[in-house]
């Protein structure tokens, strides 16, 4: 979107103060490239940024902004003609209401998902959707004057002089509050660099007198063109192999995990902190002569405080330490017979409280097979992370766990009712520390599935994980071998 705002904004520049016809054109249609593509890069940004899905909405936006380049090419949506005081600006042809149509229309709904999601959000987010807001906002009021001159308006387009503060408000969002983060784009980036770098210092000095020859002698080596972009071809397209190598094997380029963790022992640790300071004012004020009686709430809440966050910090460190167990050579199971219905009672148990407490029902469909060979404690484990799940993001709705036989295998599932999860988060729904965008503001240590992925596959099973989208529930499934 910003390299397109700096494209129109040249293209307009150099139309308007150009001396003949022909090159006032040329820049009117770069200017038109850019200017036709903004509102639908921002609509995009945005739909991505609060994870609203939006494939079909985004490919109708960029075939009908092809559409109207292809009739701004045919010069069918303005021309260009001289108006004083600038030597070149455009007047409208045919299909130019189509255009602003487009334009404005794209821009307003983009703004009412901005805003209702502004209203939602909280926190560092909140923060950042109000400098993107105002920054746009900026940006967009100061480019629309531009459109006033086009209809013979006597409005002189003033207001491009403040466009550029939108691009330094948008770079401080960036900077100062993690609009994006940099750091991971700089460091990716350079990465690949380093690698295609590294591949092109292998392949020039075997490829080049190889092609080289070829050129000089065409008829006796015929081979020489195919056979250097073969080359070429095989050794490039190990490139994305070693960058996804490093990506998993480097902390360095680990963000997600390095953050996460620091997020979860940060967090907690803050409050319980603070807490204890609170309670130093309280005893202190006590010792001053203040009542007892009156510390004495404050004192249980701040405890409390104390107590949940250290629960917490140890929920956390356990599922670390599977998380550990699981990616460091073979997990460790105690297999035995087990029947699998008594299990998943044991984990359903837990949660009926809660589940109460929330008013969503749940249902357990057991199974009459056979006993199977497995470990207890990780089986419940995995079906206690997905029922803790299932409960979490599920309101005045219902769960269901059921277990099933598959001929060779057991198939275990827990659906909910509850808010769903995007399209765009599945691919990397069990990935350390991945918590989607759906979350209403629920929060976990986002380990609950790489543990129950990582103690299925120890038994030879697999996980599978469905959803239609927001508001459409859940269904995840796993399977043991019977």
């Amino acid at each position: 979107m910003c390299l397109n705002v700096g494209v129109w904004g040249l293209g307009l520049c150099k139309m308007v103060v150009s001396h003949d016809y022909a090159t006032a054109l040329t820049w009117e249609k770069a200017s038109y490239v850019g200017g036709t593509f903004i509102p639908v890069f921002f609509l995009h940004f945005v739909l991505t940024y609060l994870s609203i899905p939006h494939k079909k909405t985004m490919t109708i936006c960029y075939i009908l902004a092809v559409f109207l380049e292809m009739l701004n090419y045919g010069n069918l949506l303005i021309r260009v003609v001289p108006k004083p005081p600038f030597n070149f600006y455009t007047s409208p042809n045919d299909f130019y209401s189509l255009y602003v149509a487009y334009f404005f229309s794209l821009v307003i709904g983009t703004y009412v998902f901005l805003i209702k999601g502004y209203a939602k959000a909280s926190g560092g987010t909140k923060n950042q959707l109000k400098y993107l807001i105002l920054g746009t906002s900026i940006g967009f009021a100061g480019g629309i004057t531009t459109f006033f001159y086009v209809f013979d308006w006597p409005v002189f387009p003033h207001g491009v002089y403040v466009v550029p503060l939108y691009t330094i408000i948008v770079s401080y969002a960036i900077l100062k509050h993690h609009l994006m983060d940099v750091d991971i784009v700089l460091k990716r980036a350079a990465l690949m660099m380093l690698i295609y770098a590294g591949l092109a210092s292998l392949l020039i000095p075997v490829v080049w007198p190889l092609y080289h020859h070829s050129r000089i002698l065409l008829v006796s080596s015929a081979w020489g063109f195919p056979l250097s972009a073969l080359m070429c071809g095989l050794v490039l397209s190990i490139g994305p192999f070693l960058y996804a190598y490093f990506i998993r094997k480097s902390t360095f380029f680990q963000e997600r995990v390095v953050s996460g963790v620091t997020h979860e022992f940060k967090s907690p640790l803050a409050s319980i902190q603070s807490a204890t300071e609170i309670l130093r004012e309280e005893i202190g004020k006590v010792s001053k002569g203040k009542s007892i009686e009156s510390a004495q709430g404050k004192i249980a809440d701040y405890l409390l405080m104390i107590q949940n966050n250290s629960q917490r910090l140890e929920k956390f460190i356990q599922d670390l330490l599977q998380v550990a167990k699981i990616e460091h050579g073979q997990p460790e199971l105690k297999v035995e017979e087990v029947n699998l219905n008594e299990v998943c009672q044991k984990a359903l148990e837990i949660y009926k409280p809660l589940a109460e407490q929330k008013r969503v029902k749940l249902e357990f469909t057991p199974n009459g097979t056979e006993p199977i060979q497995c470990d207890p404690e990780k089986i419940q484990i995995v079906v206690s992370n997905l029922i803790s799940n299932a409960v979490k993001f599920t309101t005045n709705g219902k769960i269901e766990l059921k277990i099933e036989s598959k001929g060779k295998e057991t198939l275990i599932s827990v659906q909910d009712t509850g808010i769903g999860i995007p399209a765009e988060d599945l691919p990397y729904i069990f990935d350390k520390f991945y918590q989607g965008q759906n979350g209403n503001g629920t929060k976990g240590t986002g380990l609950g599935l790489s543990i129950v992925k990582g103690w299925v596959e120890a038994h030879g099973g697999k996980v599978r994980v469905e959803s239609l989208g927001i508001g459409q529930g859940t269904r995840v499934s796993f399977t043991l071998p019977a």
